[in-house]
C-alpha cells in the first residue's frame, strides 16, 4: 500500500472523528442540562413520585452547612490560623507548578519525536513571522496562528495536531515511524469507542432516537421509577445511580 495515501486516509478519519466526537460531546452536554429539566418538570407533575424521589436523595446528598452556620465557623478560624491555611496552599500551588514545568520541561528534552520535530521544522520554514512577511495581511494571520499551534503542538509533542496542520498546509508529511502510526490507529480507536459511548447513552437516546412525546414521557418515568426502585430503603449504601449524572 502507497503509505502517503494511506497517510491521508488514516488522517481524512481522525479529522472527520474528531470533529464528530467534539460536535456530540457538546451536543449531550446540552442534552444533559434538558434531561435532567425534563426530570423536574415530571416530578412536579407528580407530587406523590416526588416525594419519594426526594427522600432518597435527601438521605444520599451531604448536609449542606447554613449560611449562619458558614459564619460561625469562619470566626473559629483565628487570622493567624488563616494566615497558616493560605500560606500551606500557595506552597500546594506552587509545588504543583514546579512539577508540572519540570515534567514539561523533561518531555520536551528527553522525549522528543522525531517525526514531530521534522514535521514542526517544515511548518516554521512557511509559518514563522520572518517568513511571511510578504504575503497579505489576512494571510499573515492565518499563518501566525498555524505557527502558534504548531508550536504549542511540539511543546506538548501532540502528533495529531502537528499532522493536522501540516496537512493544512498542503506540506508533505513524509514516512512515519510504525510506532507514531500505531498512535495515530490508537487515537482513531479511541475516539470511536468515546463517541459510541455518547450514543449508547440514555441522554442521547431520549433526544436523538425518540421522536414521540408520549415515548419521551415513558422514557423519563421509566428512568424515575426505576431509580426509586433501586434505592428505596437504602441507607448507608451508596447510590446505585445517579439521578443527575448520566
Amino acid at each position: 500500500m502507497n503509505e502517503n495515501l494511506y497517510m491521508k486516509k488514516l488522517f481524512s478519519e481522525l479529522e472527520f472523528l474528531t470533529v464528530d466526537y467534539d460536535f456530540k460531546k457538546q451536543m449531550f452536554e446540552k442534552y444533559q442540562i434538558d434531561f435532567n429539566q425534563k426530570i423536574v418538570e415530571f416530578l412536579d407533575e407528580h407530587p406523590v413520585i416526588k416525594e419519594e424521589y426526594d427522600k432518597i436523595v435527601d438521605q444520599k446528598m451531604p448536609n449542606p452547612m447554613s449560611e449562619q452556620e458558614m459564619e460561625e465557623a469562619k470566626k473559629n478560624i483565628s487570622t493567624e490560623e488563616q494566615e497558616e491555611i493560605d500560606r500551606k496552599k500557595k506552597e500546594i500551588e506552587d509545588a504543583l507548578k514546579e512539577d508540572e514545568y519540570a515534567e514539561n520541561l523533561e518531555k520536551r528534552t528527553f522525549t522528543e519525536d522525531p517525526d514531530i520535530k521534522r514535521i514542526y521544522r517544515d511548518i516554521v520554514k512557511v509559518t514563522h513571522p520572518d517568513k511571511i512577511k510578504k504575503e497579505s495581511n489576512e494571510r499573515q494571520i492565518t499563518l501566525k496562528q498555524y505557527y502558534l499551534d504548531a508550536t504549542n503542538a511540539y511543546d506538548t509533542q501532540n502528533l495529531y495536531q502537528i499532522v493536522r496542520i501540516a496537512t493544512l498546509l498542503n506540506l508533505d508529511i513524509g514516512d512515519l515511524s510504525d510506532e507514531n502510526l500505531d498512535r495515530l490507529e490508537e487515537n482513531l480507536k479511541r475516539l470511536r469507542q468515546e463517541t459510541k459511548q455518547i450514543e449508547s447513552t440514555l441522554v442521547w437516546k431520549y433526544f436523538e432516537e425518540l421522536r414521540d412525546d408520549i415515548q419521551r414521557k415513558i422514557l423519563i418515568k421509566q428512568f424515575v421509577i426505576t431509580f426509586i426502585q433501586n434505592n428505596k430503603g437504602v441507607n448507608d449504601k451508596p447510590m446505585e445511580q445517579d439521578p443527575f449524572n448520566f
